[in-house]
């Protein structure tokens, strides 16, 4: 039997033939053979049982013109489930052939036919290690520099040199490019990059912008933030703040939904990890599940809640996002230019290969969603980005005030749990082992207001 289930998965020549058997085999790798064997011969005898159930459902009687559409869209979702449920045990079974197929347990010759689980090492993943900008003789001295350096360390290389390239811009004179010290809003109308940009650059494009996002409601500006003398970096500066907090807000706005839901991970957010004598840091660690965190109270409880390693991971891994997302080498690198210097607000440069860690996908798009899309389709798309943006800011800010007992019309009669805490304190006392975090603490709650 189990020769039969495996001559169905391995080709003939990957077929585990008698040898001698070598006494220095581990036991164990016997024993996990003999298991593998049962598990394949096991997933034969499912496969089999699962064709014949398909057989089964392919002479049910259809239904006929009267019959509900329910009814018909349950055998199509029965075939279906069946069909998933066949795919995965065939995924199952190319995976152990996949290990089982390049087993090799040592290197004696007797042992090259034998079956292992444990997967051979294809030595080191090569990242990327070239990079293409407009500033040719920035590019060719980022790459004397990357190419000098051993294989291993060129993506290290290539991420210090973008990084000291990206400083020493922000360091320039504005009228060479450069940042001015107090932020974007603040720079000086050099008219870089607007010459030939197709973003809004003044009133009259931020006006016909506005009737395309809401034709009701048209420009609607009572701070008075656009006029005739706003410089074009400050309204590339606001269009993507806009159009970034929008996006927080989306993503803020059904995490909120759903941990005051009570829905959570099954699993520890945190648990004591033991590397052996003289490990005296993670041992005695408390153990934390998500839903400990989520039976805190309403979200800013459970955020509360959220061990002070936790809080840091957050805030440094945004941080490093938006360190990305503003590097202006990592923008060229794609074709793009900064949204001060006339590039396309809201546009995030690629993660992927720019790194020495490997990241599988990038932050935005990850699935490449919009890769077919036209220009024309992606310029809509954006607009009801920024629609779905100002709502979903109203709605997080609503809810928000809700759970401080604040009088929301819709939302404070839907009893959301209040929170006693202070939203603009990403810190609390318990996290009082941060510098100056005590003292804060101690601050909250005493500026003549409570809630």
């Amino acid at each position: 039997m189990v020769g039969k289930a495996l001559s169905k998965f391995l080709p003939a020549g990957h077929m585990p033939r008698p040898v001698a058997q070598n006494p220095s085999i581990a036991q164990s790798d016997l024993s996990l053979q003999s298991a593998t064997l049962k598990t394949l011969a096991d997933m034969e005898m499912r496969s089999q049982e699962i064709q014949e159930l398909q057989a089964r459902v392919q002479k049910m009687p259809q239904a006929d013109d009267q019959a509900s559409p329910g009814s018909a869209a349950s055998f199509g979702w029965l075939a279906g489930f069946i069909a998933s449920v066949g795919l995965a045990a065939s995924v199952g079974v190319a995976a152990v052939r996949k290990y089982s197929s390049h087993g090799q347990h040592g290197s004696e010759p007797t042992l090259g036919s034998q079956i292992s689980l444990v997967p051979q090492r294809t030595g080191l993943v090569t990242m990327k290690s070239e990079i293409v900008l407009a500033d040719k003789e920035l590019e060719g001295k980022i790459m004397s520099v990357v190419n000098a350096t051993p294989g291993n360390t060129k993506s290290a290389a290539m991420c210090s040199q973008m990084s000291a390239a990206n400083l020493d811009r922000i360091r320039m004179d504005e009228e060479d490019g450069g940042c001015n010290p107090a932020g974007p809003p603040f720079t000086n109308a050099t008219g870089l990059g607007w010459d030939t940009s197709t973003e809004p650059k003044n009133k009259e494009d931020m006006i016909d912008l506005a009737n395309k996002l809401n034709p009701v409601i048209g420009f609607w500006d009572p701070l008075g933030i656009v006029t005739e003398d706003t410089a074009p970096e400050t309204i590339g500066w606001f269009r993507h703040a806009e159009i970034k907090h929008g996006r927080v807000a989306m993503a803020g706005f059904v995490g909120y939904c759903v941990h005051a839901n009570g829905i959570t991970f099954p699993w520890n957010i945190q648990a004591p990890l033991d590397y052996g004598p003289g490990w005296p840091f993670t041992k005695e660690l408390a153990t934390v599940s998500f839903a400990d965190i989520s039976a805190a109270g309403s979200p800013g409880d459970m955020w509360d809640a959220l061990p002070t390693a936790g809080k840091l991971q957050i805030l440094l891994v945004v941080g490093f996002l938006e360190m990305h997302g503003e590097s202006s080498l990592a923008l060229e690198a794609d074709g793009q230019k900064h949204y001060v210097r006339g590039g396309k607000p809201g546009y995030y440069p690629k993660i992927r290969g720019r790194y020495p860690h490997p990241v599988p996908l990038d932050l935005w798009d990850p699935v490449g969603f919009t890769k077919k899309m036209s220009e024309e389709r992606k310029a809509k798309a954006l607009l009801a980005e920024v629609n779905n943006g100002r709502l979903a800011m109203i709605g997080l800010f609503g809810l928000i005030c809700a759970s401080k007992g604040l009088i929301v019309p819709g939302l404070d009669s839907l009893d959301l749990a209040r929170y006693g805490g202070e939203y603009m304190a990403p810190f609390t006392a318990g996290d009082s082992i941060l510098p100056f975090v005590e003292g804060m603490a101690r601050s909250i709650g005493s500026y003549g207001y409570a809630l």
